[in-house]
């Protein structure tokens, strides 16, 4: 099992990261957050994750399309080591 972590994605909203895959706040009650697959409308995937107060309480982790692909690292600007 992986840990879950909250991660912003490139536009600034809170994901929670699990595994490779990542989810976005779908809906909110009073008292916990329903997180669904980030592919949840371009793919239909139903795997969701319910939290409250930044803990998991449930987790439906049925994919309907495999792991996205680990992107490689972001390349540097420049090269720093010039400057030692």
């Amino acid at each position: 099992m992986f840990p879950v972590i909250f991660v912003k994605s490139q536009k600034g909203r809170q994901l929670i990261k699990f595994g490779r895959y990542t989810f976005y706040k779908h809906s909110q009650s009073r008292s916990k957050m329903r997180w669904a697959c980030s592919t949840h409308y371009s793919k239909g995937c139903k795997a969701s994750i319910f939290t409250a107060e930044g803990h998991v309480l449930s987790m439906r982790d049925q994919h309907n399309h495999p792991e996205p692909e680990l992107k490689p690292p972001p390349t540097p600007m420049f090269d720093v080591s010039q400057y030692y």
